[in-house]
């Protein structure tokens, strides 16, 4: 019987994972894309960084399938670095290197946060530390941009004229979908904290500047009215089951008669035994937050049914994501 190696298979995974975020940080995929380079000349590419250090990480991220190894000691681009981590590539993930390494740091902080029976890297975003919030909001962006596609996909957009976007982060889910319809307005709604760097964010992108902002709290209201789809991505996952009832009820009270409700997050199985991606997200929130966690599509149905929606469809995004759109009951 073959033995499965589990904890040494997770310790060289995370290895992999760091050499993933470094390249990330370095962008040091981006100058890969005309072809293939040498340590030496990448080095030069990125404005003179150590090429022997660059070539130890170049080969690591070759080891982890990253990155290939050619002939003359050169460097190439597979299929999936060049479409998730070259600038411009439409599934550029490369932004994200702020976020990730903002969670991972945080879940080295797990078991002080199980000691201390709370978060021992609690994200807080009125904490007086405007860096850190654009750097998690930018590092988020691309799931947010996933979040508006995903939307694009599954739902028809043809009846709806007005959307807000609930605690909307960097505004990237809004302006979206706002550039595929041409007809749409959105409104975001985010913390006074908050705002003045979501409009930053927004302003940098495409049709941003058309987006309008609201200082305000998504949870207790209140917001204004009369919208046909409300959007909350990432968002109930951050609180515990009384406060989601009470967001959920002030986001009915922003719908117009037909409108309707689409929820974004990581959603655990009913049996909680995943998907993997989800469990992590759960991990992650035990340490950024005191009532957060990833619940049960189960969950999120009774919560649904007890604030006055209807029976929501389920679409699986993949990476554990799911997405829910609820009509009013």
């Amino acid at each position: 019987m073959k033995e499965t190696r589990v904890v040494e298979n997770l310790v060289t995974q995370a290895y992999g994972a760091f050499a993933l975020l470094a390249g990330m940080e370095l962008d040091l995929f981006s100058p890969l894309a005309d072809g293939p380079l040498s340590a030496l000349e990448l080095a030069d590419a990125l404005g003179g960084v150590d090429p022997v250090r660059l070539h130890r990480l170049c080969r690591t991220l070759a080891g982890y399938g990253l990155l290939t190894a050619e002939a003359g000691g050169r460097f190439a681009l597979t299929a999936e670095t060049t479409s998730t981590l070259v600038k411009g590539q439409p599934a550029y993930r490369g932004s994200a290197a702020s976020a990730y390494a903002e969670g991972w740091r945080a879940c080295l902080e797990t078991s002080a946060s199980i000691r201390k029976h709370g978060p021992a890297a609690a994200l807080d975003f009125s904490d007086g530390d405007p860096a850190r919030t654009v750097a998690v909001l930018r590092g988020l962006a691309p799931q947010a941009v996933a979040g508006g596609k995903a939307l694009l996909k599954h739902l028809d957009f043809s009846g709806i004229h007005r959307v807000l976007d609930i605690a909307g982060g960097s505004g990237a889910l809004s302006a979206t979908i706002c550039e595929a319809h041409a007809h749409l307005t959105a409104t975001i709604v985010e913390l006074p904290d908050v705002a003045p760097h979501t409009r930053t964010l927004l302003d940098e992108q495409p049709g941003g500047a058309k987006i309008e902002l609201i200082a305000g709290d998504a949870i207790l209201g209140p917001l204004p009215g009369g919208f046909d789809l409300a959007v909350m991505r990432c968002f109930l996952q951050l609180f515990g089951p009384e406060q989601i009832v009470t967001a959920l009820c002030t986001a009915r009270t922003a719908l117009a008669p037909n409108g309707q409700l689409a929820i974004i997050g990581y959603c655990l199985t009913d049996d909680e035994a995943g998907p993997a991606l989800a469990l992590g997200a759960d991990l992650l929130f035990l340490n950024y937050y005191t009532a957060g966690a990833a619940y049960r599509l189960a969950d999120y149905r009774a919560w649904l049914k007890q604030t006055g929606f209807a029976e929501p469809r389920l679409a699986l995004l993949g990476g554990g994501m799911s997405l829910l759109i609820a009509k009013l009951a």
